[in-house]
Parts: C-alpha cells; sequence; structure tokens
C-alpha cells in the first residue's frame, strides 16, 4: 500500500519533534552565546564582513551561520529561539532531502523513514536545537551530495557509467558548496566531492570494464583503466563548473575579510582552526580512531542499535550482488559513511558534532534495511 502525503508526514513529525525543549531554553553551551553575541554585533554595527567577539577579531568559524543569526534577530528579535533558529530550519531541509534520496532510490517508506531516524536521533536532537554552524553544514552538503549523485540515481534506476552531471544542473551544488564553505571552511567543499568524486570513479571504471576494449586481465591494462576513468569522473561531475560556482559564492567575503583584517582573519582560520586542529588535539578534544565511530553510535541512538546490522546486510548484497538496481545507491550511501567517519578519525581533533554529515548517511542505511527495499 502506498504512503499517502508523504511530505506532510515528514515535515509535521519534523516540527513536533523540534518544538520539543525549543522555546524558553536559554544558551547552555560556551558557544551558543559567543555566536550569537558576533550576529548581535554585526547587526548592531551594521558590519556584515568582519565577525568581532567583545571587540576582537573571531577567526573560528566563516560568517553564514552569523549571517543566518543576525537575520533572524532582524525578523524575530533577539532571542534564544531566534538565535537557534536557523539549525532547526536547517533541520527540516535535511529530512526533506533525505525523503528525496531515500524515496527515489529505495522506496518511498525508506524515504520517510530516512527523514524521521534523522531527525529522531540524539546528536541531531542536540544540535537543531543549538545555535551552532552544524546543522547548516550537514543541510548543505546532504543537498549538495544528493544533487550530483542524481545525475546517476534518477529515480532508483540502476546506475550506468555513461551519465554525467549537466553544466547547468552543476550551478545548484556547486552554489550550496559555497554556502558550505561560508558556513566551516574547505571542508563544505572537500566533504562532498570526497564522497562523490571515487563514487563516480568507480561507476565509469565498471562501464569500461563492462564495454571492453581494455585487458582487464592484465595489471596495466587495469591500471590505465583506472587511469582514464579518474580524467572521465572528472569530466562527468563537472569539476570545473562546480568549483567556479563555489567559489563565486564563498570568494567574495573570503577576500572581502582578507583586505578589512590584513590577512589575519584567514591566518588565524585557515592556519589555526583548520590545519591546527587536524594536525593536534585543540583545547584537549582529542581521542583515538575509534573516537567517532563509537561517536556514531551514541550520537545516533536510538537507531544505531540498527545500524551494525543493516551495514553488514548492505556489505553482503554487494558482495553477493543481491538486487543490481540498487547496488549503486547503496554504494554511494556507504562511501558517504566512510569518508566522513574516517576522514575526521585521521584528525587530531576529535569532537562528537563533526562527523554530523555522516548521519544523513546513516539514516538512509537504517531506512533502507528496516523497508527491506535493497
Amino acid at each position: 500500500m502506498p504512503l499517502r502525503h508523504p511530505h506532510l508526514i515528514v515535515l509535521v513529525a519534523t516540527v513536533a519533534t523540534l518544538a520539543v525543549g525549543f522555546w524558553p531554553t536559554p544558551f547552555w553551551d560556551e558557544d551558543e552565546p559567543r555566536f550569537a553575541a558576533i550576529a548581535r554585533t554585526m547587526l548592531d554595527t551594521g558590519d556584515w564582513v568582519v565577525p568581532t567577539y567583545n571587540g576582537t577579531l573571531a577567526v573560528d568559524k566563516p560568517v553564514l551561520m552569523h549571517w543566518c543569526m543576525a537575520a533572524c534577530f532582524a525578523a524575530c528579535g533577539e532571542s534564544e529561539i531566534a538565535a537557534r533558529l536557523p539549525s532547526a530550519l536547517a533541520t527540516v531541509l535535511t529530512a526533506l532531502a533525505l525523503l528525496r534520496a531515500g524515496t527515489r532510490w529505495f522506496g518511498p517508506l525508506a524515504g520517510v523513514l530516512a527523514a524521521l531516524s534523522y531527525v529522531g536521533c540524539l546528536l541531531v536532537a542536540v544540535e537543531s536545537h543549538a545555535a551552532t554552524p552544524d546543522a547548516i553544514l550537514t543541510a548543505l552538503t546532504t543537498w549538495a551530495t544528493i544533487l550530483i549523485a542524481e545525475a546517476w540515481l534518477p529515480a532508483a534506476a540502476p546506475a550506468t557509467g555513461d551519465r554525467r552531471l549537466d553544466p547547468g544542473r552543476a550551478l545548484l551544488p556547486g552554489g550550496l558548496m559555497g554556502l558550505a564553505v561560508l558556513c566551516k571552511g574547505p571542508i563544505g567543499f572537500v566533504g562532498p566531492l570526497a564522497v562523490a568524486l571515487p563514487w563516480v570513479w568507480g561507476l565509469e571504471l565498471a562501464g569500461r570494464l563492462r564495454r571492453g576494449g581494455i585487458e582487464p586481465h592484465t595489471l596495466g591494462g587495469l591500471l590505465w583503466s583506472g587511469w582514464l576513468a579518474v580524467w572521465s569522473a572528472l569530466r562527468s561531475v563537472r569539476i570545473v563548473t562546480l568549483t567556479l560556482s563555489m567559489l563565486a559564492v564563498a570568494a567574495p567575503w573570503y577576500v572581502a575579510v582578507g583586505l578589512r583584517t590584513g590577512g589575519a582573519w584567514p591566518a588565524g582560520f585557515f592556519l589555526v582552526h583548520n590545519v591546527g586542529r587536524f594536525a593536534a588535539p585543540m583545547e584537549k578534544h582529542g581521542g583515538s580512531v575509534l573516537y567517532h565511530p563509537l561517536g556514531l553510535l551514541v550520537g545516533f541512538y536510538p537507531w544505531s542499535c540498527f545500524l551494525p546490522l543493516a551495514l553488514v546486510l548492505a556489505g553482503w548484497r554487494l558482495w553477493k550482488r543481491i538486487d543490481p538496481p540498487r547496488s549503486a545507491a547503496v554504494t554511494l550511501v556507504l562511501l558517504w559513511l566512510v569518508v566522513w567517519v574516517g576522514g575526521f578519525s585521521a584528525a587530531a581533533t576529535k569532537l562528537p558534532n563533526y562527523i554530523m554529515p555522516a548521519y544523513p548517511a546513516a539514516a538512509l542505511v537504517v531506512a533502507a534495511f528496516a523497508a527491506s527495499r535493497y
């Protein structure tokens, strides 16, 4: 029996979930009041370029979150609710993205379940009620990843190696990645591409092997095919268009803030809060390589009870080539999970919210398993 009004189901359930505890809750973390104060300063001074806190340069986060909060302050007045509203709206957008992807790739029930499992897990419940950038980053990277992948996965159709992203359709995900770069830096561009490019490369390589014309049984032939697939993947995802559209959105502010601060803001952000955080633990936020995998099991609770089984089942069905039409979608979701969790596991500084962009992939895996469609 087909689901009726899936968008209404997701929207009502998401808004009801977000409403719990959203109202008169004071700021509870040191970051929330600081980010809100930066946004209020922008609104009061009219300086929307240089983020400052108590008269000092704030270099730990780019400007998109502050812009969103300041806009909400202007529209709704200065309050904890207004400061947290961008995270709540971003959570709604992520839920709608998961409804779209799950429905197209695994069926209508999986789409609804993916959206609801994302909204109903522990970390999302926290971050969707927080005046922080993580929910915004997750919404932007999720939509960018899905929109790129849809060139190869239209409405659960079998993926082939000869599809490619149309130049016009590349502008939107590129722009979304530009906003993600404005939200939290280079990871907003690198993250989605680190998922999409290897996945498309695999499809291109499989397509070349399937079409023949090479010697896959020789190491040289396989290496040559892999190299050709690299260039084919870069062309297929329109890497130049994606990059230029990202820069068109993100670069003007980065250039402006660099000029206004004499290079102090870019130096502090890129060297300290990107390179520095990756190379060494900051503020005693360290941990082993198991920190983020274990953190995912905690943060994705209660649906993490099903996540290990869903991952094993997905891998087994890929290995046995069960349900080939959906194998490309399953591969994408698994790669999505591995890239974000594995990438931040390699960094020295670790916090649970760093891997929040992996949670949509976890929701899709569990939803597909629950709907028994892969």
